[in-house]
């Protein structure tokens, strides 16, 4: 599976194989792979509705050259998904142009910053690598980190499909009882 994907990039994206190697883009990918199907109800990630939040850019808000240079911080995720017939839609602070799932550039951070989706609208959302986007802490100290949190969660625990999966960095939660308040919105499994 891991080649198909990486010989899609190769020739869609204009990445060398060797790339994705060494900068470490494969080892992700397997990883934020395996969690997902794992955590899905029938291990099938074909047709389904995915959130991807701090998805990764094409080009940051903060431009530097570390950013511009290095490439492992595009929405790698979110276009494996899209090739595995997943229904993406990528939120990210950074450019995002010519990216062929739905996407929006959006500052998370902010409250209410998911009010134009729908209640209950995705069968996954995904914060893989959110909080700890260079963009993101940039603009953050840690203590301002569980703010984001706070914001984020009882948002997401709205567009997530009652039978819905949040996955946060490695950690996968269901959900649950959304009138408890957040600690008891989300399950760990």
């Amino acid at each position: 599976l891991m080649d198909c994907i990486i010989e899609v990039f190769s020739e869609k994206y204009h990445t060398h194989r060797d790339f994705l190697y060494t900068a470490g883009i494969d080892d992700k990918l397997v990883l934020a792979l395996d969690d997902l199907i794992n955590a899905l109800p029938d291990h099938d990630i074909r047709g389904k509705k995915i959130l991807d939040l701090g998805c990764g850019s094409t080009g940051s808000t903060y431009e530097s050259n570390f950013m511009n240079e290095n490439r492992q911080f595009e929405p790698w995720v979110s276009r494996a998904l899209l090739e595995l017939g997943a229904v993406i839609t990528g939120i990210d602070v950074g450019k995002l142009n010519n990216e062929r799932f739905e996407h929006f550039n959006i500052d998370l951070a902010k409250e209410n910053s998911l009010a134009f989706i729908q209640n209950e609208s995705y069968d996954v959302v995904l914060a893989l690598a959110f909080y700890d986007s260079p963009e993101l802490l940039q603009r953050t100290h840690h203590f301002e980190m569980i703010e984001v949190k706070n914001i984020l969660r009882p948002q997401i625990g709205r567009v997530l499909k009652s039978n819905g999966v949040y996955l946060e960095d490695r950690t996968i939660y269901t959900k649950r009882n959304l009138t408890s308040g957040v600690k008891r919105a989300f399950t760990q499994i």
